[in-house]
């Protein structure tokens, strides 16, 4: 999660649902809560020891693959929808999930909407092989080979959840990949969440907040980017109409069922054996030092905590067409 100062200000769109006069078909629910191109020459480039300290930030076992399903859910329930781009699913329309991992959100929308077609995109195979829709196909690939599709493919493209994996520069090539693969008017979506430390939040969950920046600035991961993003889009002349939906919880019990599971699931995220590993010589902790402080120490904190802050927010943009 990235973190903003409180002097930040965040657009907040008053009409989400109207966009060009397009309706926007959103899932409207009450769920119920989980207890062939080539490689672009300027693609950024994925090392044997990149990819062995990406392990923390891609876990694939079966609880982190658990972890994943309850993320979705959860974040479904806030929304009260699948995406917030106004873009009209039906029948022949082409949905691409960049990053997909256990494939939730796609498995979802692609039981939902029979008569569209799904791709989901991923470097670690952790999504369903076999016992899947028929209209949904799941590829493993690198999306820095470059997206394996040609240009204006897609009318809508999601990624999500990267701020701990994609450095600047990858930021701005996977952006650009997303891009590419639209179709002209149609939409690209990006999903990721804020905190800001002056909200709430005690030391406790400050100082491991600031052991996970450091450990990722060693990677050349800025959670702050996040910070950018819809700047970034704004500045690309090839999508225009770029908007956000942004949500607020309260993390830990204060916030009812949804910050208690939110507390839950970000000390799943930071119990991993990887993540303890990653995280202990940041905070100057043994292995058994690190699990108190997460167990105890930083679930104690949060509970007590009547106002900390979790911002949700989704960015989506149109793609310009020029014909």
């Amino acid at each position: 999660m990235g973190n903003r100062n409180s002097t930040d200000k965040v657009k907040r769109n008053p009409s989400i649902n109207k966009t060009n006069n397009r309706s926007h078909i959103k899932k409207e629910f009450e769920p119920t809560l989980p207890s062939t191109l080539p490689t672009s020459p300027t693609s950024p480039t994925s090392s044997n020891e990149e990819k062995e300290t990406l392990k923390y930030y891609l876990p694939n076992d079966n609880n982190d693959i658990d972890r994943q399903h309850a993320h979705h859910f959860i974040k479904r329930y806030l929304f009260q929808s699948y995406f917030s781009a106004p873009i009209v699913i039906g029948e022949g329309v082409k949905v691409l999930d960049v990053a997909c991992g256990a494939g939730t959100w796609l498995l979802d929308l692609a039981n939902e909407y029979k008569d569209s077609i799904f791709y989901g995109l991923d470097i670690a195979p952790v999504f369903p092989a076999e016992i899947k829709p028929e209209n949904l196909t799941f590829i493993k690939e690198d999306i820095f080979n470059g997206l394996p599709f040609p240009d204006n493919t897609f009318d809508f493209v999601h990624m999500e959840t990267m701020a701990y994996i994609l450095t600047p520069e990858k930021w701005h090539y996977a952006i650009s990949e997303l891009i590419r693969v639209t179709k002209p008017e149609g939409y690209m979506e990006l999903s990721e969440a804020y905190y800001n430390k002056n909200e709430g939040f005690g030391p406790i969950y400050i100082k491991l907040a600031e052991a996970i920046c450091k450990s990722s600035l060693q990677r050349g991961v800025d959670l702050k980017f996040t910070d950018q993003l819809e700047s970034v889009l704004r500045s690309r002349q090839t999508i225009t109409n770029v908007d956000i939906d942004e949500k607020v919880v309260i993390i830990g019990p204060n916030g009812g069922k949804v910050g208690t599971i939110f507390m839950d699931l970000y000390i799943q995220f930071c119990s991993t054996d990887s993540a303890v590993e990653g995280l202990c010589p940041y905070l100057n902790m043994s292995k058994d030092e690190y699990k108190e402080f997460i167990f105890k120490d930083y679930r104690n904190e949060i509970c007590q905590s009547k106002n900390a802050k979790l911002y949700m927010v989704r960015y989506w943009a149109q793609k310009v067409n020029n014909n």
